[in-house]
């Protein structure tokens, strides 16, 4: 996919939660690494660090000495307290979204399983993985130091998903094939979001065994990621129009209001009215 050109520059924010080196850390942003000057090595984080490589190449080498191969769609982990080397081929390329934030949230994650101790894993670059970080980016941009409580579950937020879409490399392929469609399917909202059964009927698969696929690939069900889906949606909807929280619903294909209200909020941990309250008054 291509990314625009000017994302090739520096562009980052940082915020200091506590004054903790561990714990208060909370950052993100593009970072352009035009040549080998820009590799690190030993280096060593007291926090959590990652970054999902959108261009370029170059190697990871681990703790123990393992080391990955990057590219485009690799997402690296910084581990807290693990020394690691990142090497960039100087091809002037490379181009990387990081995320920060602090060693006990990366522990409390990784514990619920949400996330891995896995230094490297390939959720691969897909317009929706790119999205993402724009969208992470631009709450960066927006939001005001008195939200940084949004802005620290938004990345903790950014982390899980990349792990949601790390694909399996042993997958056979024509059905690592299929759950590229499906996932597209589940994201397709016109004319209207098909359910999981109609997916897997789209995908000639049976349903049971499409819905235990999906989530040994992604990490989640399909019907809770199409869910995921149709909220982040709404946030659009949200922001850049005027209508209410009920025509909001209808399009996302929830019942009505009310149960729209509590799936936002579930996930989002404030109600849609909250979200857009505290987006539209920066």
């Amino acid at each position: 996919m291509r990314i625009p050109e000017q994302l090739y520059r520096n562009q980052t924010i940082h915020y200091n939660i506590t004054h903790s080196p561990q714990d208060g850390v909370l950052s993100c942003g593009f970072l352009h690494k035009p040549n080998a000057g820009f590799s690190q090595s030993g280096l060593v984080f007291e926090h959590y660090g990652a970054f999902l490589l959108l261009d370029g190449s170059g190697t990871y080498t681990d703790s123990e000495g393992y080391e990955y191969e990057l590219e485009p769609g690799a997402y690296v982990q910084r581990l807290p307290g693990r020394e690691h080397t990142t090497l960039v081929n100087p091809d002037g390329k490379w181009l990387e979204f990081f995320v920060c934030f602090g060693k006990r949230t990366y522990e409390n994650l990784r514990d619920l399983k949400l996330i891995s101790d896995t230094p490297v894993v390939y959720p691969g670059l897909t317009p929706h993985t790119f999205q993402r970080c724009n969208y992470l980016m631009g709450c960066f941009q927006k939001l005001t130091e008195d939200q940084l409580s949004v802005l620290y579950l938004y990345s903790q937020e950014f982390a899980i998903e990349m792990f949601r879409y790390a694909r399996n490399l042993y997958v056979d392929g024509r059905e690592f094939a299929k759950m590229q469609d499906a996932e597209e399917l589940l994201n397709q909202r016109k004319p209207r979001f098909l359910n999981v059964r109609e997916v897997s009927e789209h995908i000639g698969m049976p349903y049971d065994t499409f819905r235990k696929r999906f989530k040994e690939m992604y990490g989640i069900s399909p019907g809770a990621y199409q869910i995921d889906s149709r909220i982040n949606y709404s946030k659009t909807l949200l922001l850049d129009t005027q209508k209410s929280l009920n025509e909001i619903a209808l399009l996302c294909n929830f019942a009505d209001g009310f149960s729209y209200s509590k799936a936002f909020k579930q996930r989002c941990h404030l109600s849609p009215r909250e979200f857009r309250k505290n987006h539209l008054n920066m």
